[in-house]
């Protein structure tokens, strides 16, 4: 059975990003969610964005596609439906908190650059997991090309709405059909 996301696995991100002085919308794209938890979530001001089948008791993903990898084309979805933002930042949400407001930090930052993503810190070829992904995912002589890269995640990416709406379905593209079923680290360059 896959997870469900009540209100303990999601409070501390709405919490955290309500406490750190942030004006804009704050939407939770979700699936496996209780209708207590979109209850709850309405409460604190959080839109969201469901996906899946829609019962009496919230939301369902029935897909074959794991959804981790399925909310890529729902946050495109809704992003492609509202193009009024201007920065957009799309995290996780059980493991991710804010310490302070993203705007400002995107206004200052984003010159020169259309996206902002977060790191593992480490390179594909230093980290076992990593590079086994790598390889399972895109095969080998992608491996040996992407190797010395560092290794990026989609835990928090950040950018112009346009770039992230748009990577968010490139991610979606490259996700699917793949021989595993987690694929969603990405290919970074360090960027000092």
């Amino acid at each position: 059975a896959l997870p469900i996301y009540d209100w303990d696995k999601v409070k501390y991100w709405v919490n955290s990003i309500k406490a750190s002085g942030f004006k804009g919308d704050i939407v939770l794209v979700a699936t496996n969610i209780t209708i207590e938890t979109l209850q709850k979530l309405a409460e604190n001001g959080v839109k969201v964005h469901g996906y899946g089948r829609k019962t009496d008791t919230g939301f369902v993903n029935d897909t074959k596609n794991a959804p981790h990898v399925e909310r890529f084309i729902y946050i495109w979805d809704y992003l492609q439906k509202n193009p009024d933002y201007r920065f957009v930042t799309v995290t996780d949400t059980r493991d991710v908190i804010f310490q302070n407001d993203p705007s400002p930090f995107l206004e200052k930052n984003l010159f020169g650059r259309t996206l902002i993503a977060s790191s593992e810190g480490l390179l594909y070829k230093d980290e076992p997991w990593g590079s086994q992904n790598m390889r399972e995912t895109f095969g080998d002589y992608l491996y040996e090309t992407f190797k010395d890269y560092l290794i990026c995640n989609v835990g928090v990416i950040s950018g112009y709405h346009e770039d992230v709406r748009d990577f968010m379905l490139l991610l979606f593209q490259q996700s699917i059909n793949r021989p595993i079923p987690i694929v969603d680290q990405e290919i970074g360059r360090a960027h000092v």
